[in-house]
């Protein structure tokens, strides 16, 4: 919500020959872009993890351990701010393939898993529907229709991940082996706007669909809400002593 706006201040500054606008909003976008580059890789991560929910069962907590977590996030980003940092060193086309060798992989990757999660689900909502034809129960039903939300959220969140990225990777693809024109230059703003967007979508489709994060949200508005009028009923009733007082001293002083 904020780096999007800063690019599009750029791109703005750039047309506009402002100097000074053009490098304050380039330096958010700068962090941005690393912070779009480690989100990348850690939606992949989390594909994979979802990947290991479905398919290793019971054996998920012996395989995914807080030490593991903790060595693959600080993997993933350093692994960010070494591709991001690459087009300060490298040369513009060598960066463009680099980030295109990068993003194939990752789009292999969560491709395999979310089409796997998403076929095993489904085949485990098949087996749970023939077992309800014969055990009705509320349990099962509602069973059902969680795997049923829960595909559909993955189906989702998959399709605007695509969406998303894959405009760029075209756009990298083609720098990194035709060159650089002033269409790639065009494609590469628009792709760009297209992805930091995508950090804006996700939380809609997650508000949207599951009912633990609309709640959370609800409650989380209530208590600030009520930490407003707490602290508006309290400084009222301060300046309502603070007038007794002068009161107070005023009538000490006229007798």
């Amino acid at each position: 919500m904020v780096i999007e706006p800063a690019y599009l201040t750029k791109k703005i500054a750039e047309l506009q020959h402002s100097f000074g606008i053009y490098c304050r909003s380039g330096m958010i976008t700068y962090v941005g872009g690393f912070l779009t580059c480690g989100s990348f890789f850690t939606l992949t991560a989390i594909a994979v993890d979802r990947y290991l929910v479905v398919h290793s069962g019971t054996k998920y907590k012996t395989i995914v351990t807080n030490t593991r977590v903790t060595w693959v996030i600080i993997t993933l980003w350093v692994l960010s701010g070494t591709l991001f940092s690459a087009q300060l060193y490298a040369s513009r086309d060598l960066y463009f393939k680099l980030t295109a060798a990068f993003m194939v992989g990752c789009f292999v990757i969560a491709s395999f898993c979310y089409i796997k999660c998403f076929l095993t689900l489904r085949k485990q909502k098949r087996e749970v529907n023939t077992f309800l034809k014969v055990n009705s129960t509320q349990q099962g039903i509602t069973n059902v229709q969680r795997y049923k939300k829960s595909i559909y959220t993955m189906l989702y969140i998959f399709l605007i991940f695509n969406l998303c990225y894959l405009p760029y990777l075209c756009t990298a693809g083609s720098a990194g082996i035709l060159g650089e024109s002033a269409a790639i230059w065009g494609a590469e703003s628009l792709s760009a706007v297209i992805i930091l967007a995508n950090s804006l979508i996700n939380p809609i489709i997650l508000f949207w669909r599951m009912k633990e994060i609309r709640k959370a949200v609800s409650s989380t508005i209530s208590i600030i809400h009520y930490s407003q009028g707490r602290h508006c009923a309290g400084k009222s009733f301060s300046n309502q002593q603070v007038q007794i007082q002068h009161l107070h001293i005023k009538h000490l002083n006229n007798i």
